[in-house]
């Protein structure tokens, strides 16, 4: 189940909370030392928590071949805490962060941090700080209530590091997992990584997914015949909230854009080697005057047997509902829904069945109410 797609990763900024020692009698208490980090790769912003409030000095944020991203002068808000925001730049390995104040200055250059999930294999692996720890957490929920997992590992002499998960299901598609990393002086950074999964839509040249943050990867479709009908470029976002996220088209060998139908065939094993599944047939339908949606999910050999539908209306979400039913059939009252948001139904709404496949992979149906 993709349940990290109805909980938001959102980014945090982890409280450091600094030790101020006791002047010897007679000697001058020294200034506020100058603040330390926090920061998640592929944010546009950098910040701290538990600072003194009130409290002001200068950043200077640099990227890796030394150009600015920007220069402020902060002041400690109320709630102890501080941000900075980039324009035009996230941040990103090899940036150089430096504040300065009456203490001194305090100097960061980001580490390499990434993170990759396995689906397949049950595992999560990445790059870090050679020889240090890194800590790894879960950021998903099962519908009922959040991962509570954690543990952390030592990363190699070369900077990889690998940890196989606990785990007797292996993640699903769209599972958000994060790797942090605390500096001696009490920096934090930290990066997430999304189990990739694809899904496509009945009609609609368009694919979306996850991938590994930054990666490039093809996905093939082919007809009911196995003959190559299309293919789409997708690449991972190296965004903070949506890392890995994407969003590609298929297109034929003359460029122009290919819909997905029932039957075809969609090759995604570049993105995880078990993604390859016969598109399936969806019906439905969704009725105003007695806020009912039903249908079926075809019961293909990949079909999960289950269904995520999501209700807009003027582009706005209004519900969700997750439904399982028999050989991927569904038939609910909007209002009364126990798994998710309850919602009216009105004439026009926009409703879009999401069939989920082996892996965590889907196909959707989008229809209106009548």
């Amino acid at each position: 189940m993709k349940r990290n797609r109805w909980v938001a990763a959102t980014t945090l900024f982890t409280a450091a909370l600094g030790m101020l020692g006791m002047a010897a009698p007679g000697v001058v208490a020294a200034a506020t030392a100058p603040t330390t980090f926090d920061g998640t790769m592929g944010d546009a912003c950098v910040g701290h928590s538990g600072a003194t409030a009130g409290e002001t000095f200068k950043l200077v944020w640099r990227d890796a071949d030394g150009a600015l991203v920007a220069r402020r002068n902060v002041t400690v808000d109320s709630d102890g805490a501080w941000s900075v925001c980039a324009t035009d730049h996230l941040l990103s390995a090899g940036d150089k962060l430096k504040a300065t104040n009456d203490g001194g200055t305090h100097d960061l250059v980001v580490p390499r941090l990434t993170i990759a999930v396995n689906r397949v294999h049950n595992y999560l692996s990445g790059r870090g700080p050679a020889n240090e720890a890194v800590r790894l957490a879960c950021d998903f929920s099962n519908g009922f209530e959040p991962c509570q997992w954690h543990d952390g590992v030592r990363v190699g002499p070369k900077g990889y590091w690998s940890l196989k998960l606990p785990f007797d299901n292996p993640p699903t598609g769209g599972d958000v997992y994060d790797a942090s990393w605390a500096s001696g002086d009490g920096d934090h950074i930290t990066a997430y990584g999304q189990a990739p999964f694809v899904t496509a839509e009945l009609g609609s040249a368009k694919v979306s997914g996850a991938l590994d943050a930054g990666k490039t990867a093809k996905i093939r479709l082919f007809d009911s015949s196995m003959a190559l009908k299309g293919t789409a470029v997708a690449t991972g976002a190296f965004e903070a909230n949506n890392s890995g996220s994407f969003t590609a088209v298929f297109r034929d060998s003359h460029g122009n854009p290919v819909d997905v139908q029932p039957g075809d065939t969609i090759d995604a094993k570049k993105l995880s080697t078990d993604s390859e599944f016969v598109v399936p047939t969806i019906v439905a339908t969704a009725t105003a005057s007695n806020d009912r949606v039903k249908g079926q999910c075809e019961n293909t050999p990949a079909s999960q047997g289950y269904a995520n539908v999501e209700l807009y209306r003027d582009g706005t979400q209004r519900g969700f509902a997750g439904f399982e039913g028999e050989d991927g059939a569904f038939s609910f009252n909007f209002r009364k829904v126990r798994f998710g948001s309850p919602a009216n139904v009105k004439p026009g709404d926009r409703v879009v069945i999401d069939c989920i496949q082996a892996g965590g992979d889907g196909v959707l149906l989008a229809i209106h109410a009548n």
